[in-house]
């Protein structure tokens, strides 16, 4: 299965997520805005890393268009994408329809309670996703607060 992650390179997660499914015989491409660098090199040398060009938070917006040359040329059957608030906003804008979204803890306690339009970005970014993802019962729980009618995989 060839999948692209889209998530910070520099997060100890992500290097154990793209890791372990290139262990479990997936292809794996990583995205990640160029200011979240792999700097520790733990990322398995055969995994593919694709540093966008514009970093900070306007590289979740205005990487678009970049991005989705690279999931043309990828041809993935499912892009992975990590962190609801940042990343999830850069992934709402791919045109690809097998796409899901994987809540962090910070998404759901932390990011919308800064402002009410921190709170509409997550929103809008649940909203855009199909399929989302969670790795406990309680994040889950917390993230259906913000977008009723969701089906979350746990």
């Amino acid at each position: 299965m060839k999948v692209v992650f889209i998530s910070a390179a520099n997060s100890i997660h992500t290097v154990r997520w793209v890791n372990s499914l290139y262990e479990r015989g997936s292809k794996i491409t990583l995205i990640s805005l160029k200011n979240h660098e792999n700097k520790e090199k733990n990322i398995n040398s055969n995994i593919k890393i694709i540093y966008l060009p514009i970093s900070g938070i306007k590289g979740y917006y205005l990487n678009a268009l970049f991005i989705n040359r690279i999931i043309i040329k990828e041809n993935p059957d499912i892009i992975n994408v990590h962190y609801a608030s940042g990343y999830g906003t850069l992934g709402r804008f791919i045109h690809f329809k097998n796409k899901l979204l994987n809540v962090w803890g910070s998404d759901v306690y932390d990011f919308p309670h800064k402002s009410n339009f921190h709170k509409k970005v997550l929103i809008k970014n649940l909203s855009s996703y199909k399929e989302i993802a969670s790795t406990s019962y309680v994040m889950a729980e917390k993230t259906k607060q913000y977008l009723k009618n969701i089906k979350i995989f746990i």
